[in-house]
């Protein structure tokens, strides 16, 4: 059995040129979303982080905030206009989560772009990538994220299986 080579979220940040090539312009905004577990180690957890995110604050303007949505998730999201950076700082909080043990608590992280006046997010879950693009009344351009998906393939580890392209309704950006 071929065994998946293994990437980061930070490989979005390679893929960035061809992206832009196809019209997805950054939009500075990402996020990542995971369950608030209610443990004093998690609590722990969730403090480091927010110090590393403070350090981040201070060195290169890094943005961020922690939101509750409408299924009980949080999203800690985070506003860089430095793409490079914005990537870096989603990637190091996916990571901390992961070493730390709590990997089944992360639902995703995503980075949002825009093409024309459509909102396109760039979502990883499970180590791969797939495109989702919300339209009106919590309906989606399937047509479209297919496509995408099809564009960024050699630039990303994109999910091969459609039925794990969830969507992803309720993102605070």
């Amino acid at each position: 059995m071929k065994r998946r080579e293994e990437k980061n979220f930070f490989s979005i940040a390679t893929a960035r040129i061809t992206m832009e090539e196809i019209g997805l312009s950054p939009s500075g905004y990402g996020a990542v979303c995971f369950k608030d577990i209610q443990t004093s180690e998690f609590e722990g957890i969730k403090k480091d982080i927010n110090g590393l995110l403070e350090i981040g604050r201070k060195d290169s303007g890094t943005e961020f905030e922690m939101k509750r949505d409408e299924f009980g998730y949080l999203w800690l999201t985070v506003k860089d206009e430095d793409f490079e950076d914005l990537a870096a700082t989603i990637s190091m909080i996916e990571e901390t989560l992961r070493e730390e043990g709590y990997e089944k608590a992360l639902l995703c992280s995503l980075i949002k772009f825009r093409k024309d006046d459509m909102r396109v997010y760039m979502v990883y879950r499970k180590s791969l990538f797939y495109p989702f693009v919300p339209i009106k009344d919590r309906k989606r351009d399937t047509t479209y994220e297919m496509k995408l998906a099809n564009l960024l393939e050699k630039e990303l580890p994109i999910e091969k299986r459609i039925e794990e392209w969830y969507p992803v309704w309720g993102i605070p950006l």
